[in-house]
């Protein structure tokens, strides 16, 4: 009877899933499927393939822009007359902001519009129901996205891009969005480019992955490195982290800004500060910090060498040179890298890191123990525990538990938690105070919550199964809980810093905001560290990057978005968001990007296409000397002239595209002339209107606007 009952569960269970899947309303999900709308169960496996992914400093941010292939999956089969939807949900970290989407229809470019959720929801399932070109993308939760796109033959593919701005941690990295494709089967390797016409610093990739040098015609030289699926997914399919940077000097403050292109004096900013360190904290007192490791090897999906890389990486964040710390793990019975504290100057970590041995078994209790009776006596100390023991999961043995321990140490230290066991592999939970509790979840809550800590689960509460970003969230914490109150106050010359807001990632917080005045600037810290008041002035360092007001404006307005949709939204919030998002192209919870299909949008000519399968592009008027037209505009005859090309058989295409994007291939008779070749383009037959001429010669595009009157 009870087998029955399970099995009524699970098949309610999947019909919910796919109901929500279905409605557009699945907004906890993470998948990737295409299916006809008209039958949508006839689903089919997808593959991401030809990725390519382009980065770009913008003051303390990077734009890093994704090109990618939707495909039928060759593990599965799809017929030549199928007629699909693609269907994503995938995740991405929390301090990432989407500020452009772009579709191929064919070889034109159509640029996402941004309107308002109901409205994009209205037009786009109106147009798949007349089986015309469009996509979709919304903003379903903090970290949570939804990208549709239809139709997408069964034989073919459908190209993208997405824009991502993102926000630099205290080594002034980010963490690549290759969670997005978490479910494509099979996984691509990404294409890694940064081009030297956007910055002269050299990138760093993590997992010893390697940049060379390369060279394109039209946009210049650039750093290429290859990102196999195996340096981002392991092989159970869980996630790792790949960290990119671009080298530069470690600074405790910087500041950028960005002057409006209408009045030097006006503008915006980014102030990149680490309190601590500015305020002197670190070196008031040496801090101790006990390092735990719980290796439960049936619980988590995370290897060994990963948990351990990890570690490494955690101590690295927290540890300053002043602060001493020790290293406990489980084997048989709990063991330790040293009999003493030791400091990051004196000690070689990865030889440390190399010598230790995980065992398989949970000694939470064991170590949970003796780590606290080494910081009994400590005045500054803190534990930080990695556990993927799922077993404490009654309420009375939690708590029984923490009480055990407050009884025979005291008054416990500050505890931060990453808990990266696999709860759903075990089914293992207990409903207590009206909510589901999984593992260790209740456990670790209640001793962090009581000794002033934080707690972060991969698999809960952050969702993303990201080790680095959720280390980054947990050294946040630790910072945080440094200070009970911390005040920011910038200044100019002749006016004022205004209308700051805070995006925290990781152990400094980046201050954006806009400005009247000129430099110099100086920041005032004020902040109350254990009942003492200390007060800072420094006098800053700008760097101008006047050239990037418009995607400044975007991080600003990226910031507003962040920190209101964290906060209880009231009306009067939700209309703030979605001015900010439809005024600065920020993908919102309550807005969304919808490209169309030529005719019911105007396709994008000047849009670059930077990724590496483009063809080189030269955007071509009558001041260049290639490829001219006269008269232009034009009644009945338009002459084109395409200078330093001898021969006609180099010319390998010549399209003509109206404003609705259809294309028409032309048969010119092209004829030498004194600089090159010349032809004559009988448009007696055109409509009054503009057109884009588009001739490829030797694999090279050249692009002209030409207007009949």
């Amino acid at each position: 009877q009870m087998k029955k009952i399970q099995f009524l569960l699970w098949i309610l269970l999947t019909l919910f899933i796919s109901a929500s899947k279905l409605l557009g309303q699945c907004y906890q999900c993470e998948y990737l499927y295409a299916s006809d709308p008209q039958t949508p169960w006839y689903q089919k496996q997808l593959a991401i393939e030809d990725v390519t992914m382009v980065a770009k400093p913008v003051g303390k941010f990077y734009q890093v822009d994704l090109y990618m292939h939707y495909k039928v999956s060759p593990l599965d089969y799809a017929y030549d007359w199928d007629t699909l939807e693609v269907v994503h949900y995938f995740k991405l970290p929390s301090s990432l902001a989407i500020t452009d989407s772009w579709l191929w229809v064919n070889d034109t470019i159509m640029k996402a519009q941004i309107l308002e959720r109901y409205d994009a929801f209205n037009i786009y399932e109106g147009i798949v129901n007349r089986r015309k070109d469009p996509s979709v993308l919304y903003k379903n939760g903090v970290d949570q996205y939804e990208y549709r796109i239809f139709p997408m033959p069964g034989n073919k593919s459908r190209k993208v891009k997405l824009s991502f701005m993102m926000a630099t941690n205290g080594f002034d990295e980010i963490t690549l969005p290759t969670s997005i494709f978490k479910f494509s089967s099979p996984k691509p390797k990404v294409k890694m480019i940064v081009y030297d016409k956007d910055t002269d610093k050299q990138p760093r990739l993590g997992g010893n992955i390697t940049f060379v040098k390369r060279s394109d015609p039209n946009l210049g030289s650039y750093h290429y490195a290859e990102i196999e699926p195996s340096n981002y997914s392991d092989v159970s399919g869980h996630a790792k982290s790949i960290s990119f940077k671009l080298e530069q000097e470690k600074k405790d403050v910087e500041m950028f800004t960005s002057s409006s292109p209408v009045d030097a004096e006006r503008g915006l900013f980014q102030l990149v500060v680490n309190p601590s360190e500015i305020l002197g904290a670190d070196t008031l007192d040496e801090k101790k910090y006990i390092f735990v490791i719980d290796y439960h090897s049936i619980a988590t999906y995370y290897s060994k060498t990963t948990i351990l890389e990890a570690l490494k990486n955690q101590i690295q964040r927290v540890v300053k040179p002043r602060d001493e710390f020790r290293i406990m793990y489980n084997q048989l019975t709990v063991k330790e890298v040293s009999n003493d504290w030791m400091k990051l100057s004196e000690v070689n970590l990865d030889d440390i890191i190399n010598k230790i041995n995980l065992g398989n078994n949970s000694l939470l209790s064991s170590l949970l123990y003796e780590a606290y009776d080494y910081l009994k006596t400590e005045e500054t100390g803190s534990l930080f525990l990695l556990s993927s023991d799922n077993t404490k999961v009654l309420p009375s043995s939690a708590q029984a538990l923490k009480n055990e321990l407050t009884d025979a140490i005291g008054v416990l230290k500050p505890t931060f938690i990453l808990d990266f066991a696999n709860y759903y592999k075990h089914g293992q939970y207990t409903y207590y105070l009206d909510k589901y509790f999984y593992g260790n979840e209740l456990f670790y809550k209640t001793l962090t919550s009581n000794t002033r800590g934080a707690y972060e689960s991969l698999e809960l509460d952050n969702g993303n199964a990201d080790l680095n970003e959720t280390l980054n969230l947990l050294s946040g914490k630790i910072r945080q809980n440094k200070f009970d109150f911390i005040d920011y106050d910038i200044k100019s010359v002749g006016g004022l810093c205004f209308d700051i807001q805070a995006v925290e990632n990781g152990a400094r917080s980046i201050l954006t905001g806009s400005f009247r005045g000129r430099a110099p600037f100086r920041l005032e810290l004020v902040a109350l560290y254990k009942d003492s008041l200390i007060l800072k002035e420094v006098e800053l360092d700008v760097v101008s990057e006047n050239n990037l007001y418009l995607p400044y404006k975007q991080i600003h307005a990226m910031s507003k978005i962040y920190n209101i949709e964290g906060s209880t939204n009231t009306e009067i919030e939700r209309e703030d968001i979605v001015r900010l998002s439809l005024e600065n192209r920020v993908l919102s919870r309550y807005t969304a990007f919808l490209a169309l299909e030529p005719g019911l949008q105007e396709p994008c000519f000047d849009c670059e296409d930077e990724s590496d399968n483009t063809v080189s592009v030269d955007d071509q008027d009558l001041n260049q000397k290639v490829l001219t037209a006269a008269p232009n505009p034009f009644r009945n005859v338009l002459t084109l002239q395409l200078k330093g090309v001898e021969d006609a058989s180099d010319i390998e295409k010549t399209e003509l595209i109206d404003l609705t994007g259809r294309v028409t291939t032309l048969t010119l008779d092209w004829s030498r002339g004194e600089n090159g070749l010349v032809a004559e383009l009988d448009g007696t037959d055109l409509q009054s209107g503009m057109y884009i001429l588009r001739i490829t010669v030797k694999g090279k595009v050249y692009i002209l606007k030409i207007v009949k009157a």
